[in-house]
């Protein structure tokens, strides 16, 4: 690296590969579990479709930030959705449709998806 712009292309470009997407300023933040029970049960796959269906929405003040486990392990692959005033909503047994539905109603319309959440 022969300059401070190309070590932060590169810092950006593996921040893209592993799935982190961070905003300076956030209407919500998914953080998405990523231990070893959440990732057997298909945690990766989350990332990918929630930073997929971010940019096919073009929503750009979402940070999505892969955290240890959550402590729940028999409802993973889980997310927390957390917004700006610290309201958090927790989704359990997630699907890469059921992180469509919850990018789609809960982060562009305002409105959590209850039936993915533990009553």
């Amino acid at each position: 690296m022969k300059s401070i712009q190309e070590l932060n292309q590169a810092a950006a470009e593996a921040k893209r590969q592993l799935g982190i997407r961070e905003a300076d300023t956030w209407r919500y933040r998914i953080n998405i579990a990523m231990g070893d029970c959440g990732i057997e049960k298909g945690a990766k796959g989350i990332v990918h479709t929630a930073m997929e269906e971010l940019e096919r929405l073009d929503l750009h003040d979402v940070a999505v930030v892969q955290t240890d486990c959550m402590g729940m392990c028999n409802y993973e692959p889980t997310a927390e959705v957390i917004d700006s005033g610290g309201k958090k909503t927790t989704y359990l047994n997630l699907t890469p449709q059921k992180m469509r539905d919850i990018i789609e109603k809960h982060i562009s319309g305002n409105q959590p998806v209850t039936e993915y959440t533990k009553a």
